[in-house]
């Protein structure tokens, strides 16, 4: 015989279980909001004007190495796309799951709470970043090497 209770309970942990892996997935599902991970992890708290600034950086040097038609250094316009991207959609969705703070007095930004599975899969995919940048590194110096 079972107890309804105990159905019910086990029903809404999975339901628990299974949001907390939607979220997860959302989170690591778009470059912009990995990246504010990536930095926060390692910087802690930094104001937002620090953030869209590196941001920037980083998503031009990524499109730039795949191939993403884009001019050599990140214009300003690219600059305020990103700043409005991440104020009206990423730092909102990071700090709806709970994973980000924002301190409006001192605007500044900074980790919250980070599962360990979060954790872990933003490891993994910080080494798999780390790598492709890595090999496209390597071929366009073969590439360089090649035609010198």
């Amino acid at each position: 015989m079972t107890n309804e209770g105990s159905g019910q309970s086990s029903e809404s942990n999975a339901e628990r279980q299974r949001d907390e892996v939607d979220t997860l997935l959302d989170v690591l599902s778009d470059p912009y909001r990995r990246h504010v991970l990536y930095y926060l992890r390692d910087r802690g708290n930094v104001s937002v004007a620090e953030l869209v600034t590196v941001l920037t950086g980083w998503l031009h040097a990524r499109e730039s190495e795949r191939q993403i038609s884009t001019p050599e250094i990140a214009t300003p316009e690219y600059r305020r796309e990103v700043a409005i991207s991440l104020h009206h959609r990423h730092l909102p969705k990071l700090a709806e799951c709970g994973f980000v703070g924002y301190d409006s007095d001192t605007k500044t930004i900074g980790l919250e709470s980070v599962p360990e599975s979060l954790a872990a899969y933003l490891d993994l995919s910080l080494e798999i970043e780390r790598e492709e940048n890595e090999s496209a590194q390597t071929a366009e110096r073969s590439l360089h090497d090649e035609s010198g």
